[in-house]
């Protein structure tokens, strides 16, 4: 069997890899291999249940790929607080069921221990701590596994003629006859689809986040804020530095337009003027460093979509959550190739469920949030 897959982000590395080491044919091209050095958050702390499942599966394949590599710190674990506002304990409560019997350390605090958190909370919230969440080093990983599948650095273009399709990488056509071509092209996904004919629901759009120094006294945690709507986590060494008695930390919202790729990847300019007042709820001070941003992808639930279309094999709209679950997804997309059966939790994220017609919006709540 001969497989192509074009776009190697997570998703596109991890199913290359396992078709790899089942001894198919793999030809893998994408564009030019950028993650960030601070690692990214990988938490089974999910709201759907094939998303938990999805996440432990994938926590376990980073640690599996980490010993196999000899990647140091590729998976960390950290403490974690989760803020909701009291409206919702019940529902949280019965998630927190399900995390634990995922292996997730997660409990809510009491009163008394509220006292020392490095943040500020307020009487109508509830906290809870979670002390195995994880940041995953991305960047350490992909670029050992690219390594070894002996990933092909190019721009790749698809065309159909006859009912036929070529691969083009860089201009230059690619004469081999696959059985499946893979695509797994996160913000760009849609327009590919599109030059060939194929109309599935997924709509690109800008993530950003931010490096801004706060006064708290430690900064080796995440804080998911679901009553301000924003999330604070580690920035590796940086989160170390000092400055004026503040430490460096990475925050965002999500809150985006839908926008084409295509167009500069950089921070708008409301960003940090809509995230500091939220971090003054928390921290005392709050001063924006600077920001980074890019593309991703979602469906009109927000969770991945897995698609086949005679010969082309589709996984994108990830959501901005693909370190979380990503490898995982990955991993039954391997198994629809080999035609290897899925349980159900696996089938919920094929492109099926979607049926009639679709409205292209991005989701008010991503699939990960509370």
């Amino acid at each position: 069997m001969k497989i192509c897959v074009i776009g190697c982000g997570i998703v596109g590395t991890f199913l290359s890899f396992f078709l790899k080491k089942r001894g198919v044919d793999v030809t893998a091209l994408s564009r030019a291999r950028k993650y960030p050095s601070i690692g990214l958050i990988q938490s089974i702390m999910q709201k759907h249940d094939a998303d938990i499942y999805a996440a432990r599966r994938s926590r376990e394949i980073y640690i599996e790929v980490s010993k196999m590599f000899n990647i140091d710190d590729a998976v960390k674990y950290v403490k974690s607080y989760t803020i909701i506002p009291r409206s919702k304990e019940d529902f949280v409560d019965k998630l927190v069921e399900k995390w634990r019997e995922n292996n997730v350390r997660v409990r809510k605090l009491e009163k008394d221990e509220l006292r020392d958190l490095p943040f500020k909370y307020y009487d109508n919230e509830i906290i809870y701590l979670c002390d195995n969440d994880t940041i995953v080093r991305i960047d350490k990983i992909i670029e050992k596994l690219w390594r070894e599948i002996g990933v092909e650095k190019c721009t790749v273009t698809l065309v159909k003629e006859n009912d036929k399709l070529k691969i083009l990488a860089n201009g230059r056509e690619i004469n081999n006859k696959f059985d499946i071509i893979a695509i797994c092209c996160g913000a760009w996904t849609r327009k590919i689809l599109s030059s060939i004919g194929i109309n599935i629901p997924l709509i690109p759009y800008k993530c950003q986040a931010g490096l801004f120094a706060l006064s708290t006294r430690e900064s080796d945690y995440i804080l998911y804020d679901y009553v301000n709507k924003i999330y604070v986590r580690p920035c590796g060494k940086l989160s170390r530095a000092r400055l004026r008695g503040e430490r460096l930390m990475v925050a965002g919202n999500g809150n985006t337009p839908p926008m084409d790729p295509e167009d500069k990847a950089r921070v708008e300019p409301w960003f940090a003027n809509d995230i500091i007042p939220k971090l003054l709820k928390r921290f005392d001070k709050a001063r924006f460093i600077k920001g980074s941003a890019g593309f991703c992808d979602t469906s009109p639930d927000s969770r991945p979509i897995i698609g086949v279309f005679n010969n082309v094999l589709i996984v994108s709209g990830f959501d901005g959550y693909g370190a979380e679950i990503g490898p995982a997804v990955a991993e039954i997309a391997c198994k629809i190739i080999l035609k290897e059966p899925l349980n159900d939790l696996e089938k919920s994220f094929l492109v099926d469920r979607f049926s009639g017609e679709v409205t292209l919006s991005l989701p008010q709540v991503e699939a990960h949030e509370l």
